[in-house]
């Protein structure tokens, strides 16, 4: 007996999706090559299926709408957040963040052969970027010299785009003020990053502390910059243009910057805790640093890096009873569990990094998670993100 190869349970076959939708099987296709609907194929069977949850979407939304094509589930291999737990291709991030190196994770996010980052791009060539006194605007700027200076940009080809990531990543580093002792120039990430945002002597473990946070921040699937740089890469914008996207979004008081606001938090406890607590507390306010949109009830990254801060030597103790105080009253009075800006800023006071480090030690890691989703878009459809306005100002005369 001959056992016929099946579809996968709850999908549709072409017929049976057009009736639900009530289309023609051509309109199916349409919505394929929109990215709107995805199909799925079975070897040794004509034909294409369809999930059915999606297609009862489509048909509660009425097919005009679904044409106009913004793709609102987007289907992603890069990360996973499950039960308050952060996954980067399956594999949990904090052990990542234990066991591995920045680059390591930008091969395992980009699906690429591991390798070190080259020398900076020399794109200050006037000084403009080194007189701007905002860090942030240094590395937006330095990607976007960097693409002008690209001999070609159009390859959108994974080793091209990696290959760009490696250099903008690089540079983004390079064009920062050093207020420590400079690494060696063929260093990687994180040592290169760690005397652009503080003077305290480079110890292995300080290092180690700084590229762990790295790692964590690399990507945290579809927040607001990364939506921006999919968005994109989806009108085949070279990855220069899509990192540029991206850093719009981030620098941002509600995103990139949170950090910075964390820490003013945390520098303001230390002198008085209890007003910091109270003022927070009786405007049912919740400070910067604490609660997260994604997690329920805990941040890993958050407890990952609070808990290494805690051991590393020589960090002040008075400044770890402050922290320990404001998570244990936000979380324990309201349920506002500490986040990474929290930790950023706390490793940013325990360290000496200049006001500004943790926003730059965010933005430089997300670069990598950028590229992923980058990536991961050109495969897609282009063009799949034009949603349908609805209009509800004054209408003109119409009949």
């Amino acid at each position: 007996m001959t056992i016929e190869p099946t579809p996968p349970p709850d999908h549709l076959s072409t017929e049976q999706a057009a009736r639900v939708l009530g289309v023609k099987p051509e309109t199916i296709y349409a919505y394929v090559s929109r990215g709107v609907l995805p199909k799925v194929t079975v070897s040794g069977r004509r034909g294409s299926w369809f999930p059915a949850d999606l297609v009862e979407t489509l048909r509660s939304k009425g097919p005009r709408n679904a044409l106009t094509g913004m793709a609102e589930r987007i289907h992603t291999r890069v990360t996973l957040l499950h039960n308050d737990r952060l996954y980067y291709r399956g594999r949990e991030a904090v052990e990542l963040a234990d066991s591995s190196t920045f680059e390591q994770v930008c091969a395992l996010l980009w699906q690429s052969e591991p390798a070190p980052l080259p020398p900076p791009a020399a794109v200050d060539r006037g000084g403009l970027i080194a007189g701007m006194p905002r860090r942030l605007d240094m590395v937006r700027t330095s990607i976007a010299v960097l693409a002008g200076y690209a001999e070609v940009r159009g390859d959108l080809s994974a080793a091209a785009v990696t290959t760009a990531a490696r250099q903008a990543i690089s540079t983004a580093i390079g064009v920062l003020p050093l207020v420590g002792a400079a690494a060696e120039p063929d260093a990687p990430a994180a040592d290169r990053l760690w005397p652009a945002v503080t003077a305290l002597p480079a110890r292995r473990d300080r290092i180690r502390l700084l590229e762990a946070a790295m790692i964590l921040l690399a990507d945290h699937e579809l927040a607001s910059s990364t939506t921006a740089a999919r968005v994109a890469a989806g009108t085949r914008a070279d990855p220069y243009g899509v990192l540029t996207a991206a850093l719009g979004a981030m620098d941002s008081p509600a995103h990139g910057a949170a950090a910075s606001r964390a820490r003013r938090l945390l520098t303001q406890a230390v002198v008085d805790p209890a007003a910091v607590i109270s003022e927070y507390l009786a405007g049912e306010r919740q400070p910067p640093g604490f609660g997260q949109l994604i997690y329920t009830e805990r941040d890993p990254r958050a407890d990952f890096l609070l808990q290494r801060i805690a051991e590393l030597p020589g960090t002040d103790r008075g400044l770890l009873r402050t922290a320990r105080r404001l998570v244990e009253e936000f979380d324990g009075r309201r349920g506002w569990f500490p986040n990474s800006d929290f930790a950023l800023a706390l490793l940013g006071e325990a360290t000496g990094m200049v006001p500004d480090g943790g926003d730059v030690i965010f933005t430089i890691s997300r670069l990598a998670g950028w590229t992923a989703h980058a990536l991961e878009e050109y495969a897609e459809p282009p063009l799949r993100f034009r949603l349908h306005g609805l209009y509800v100002g004054e209408r003109p005369g119409l009949g």
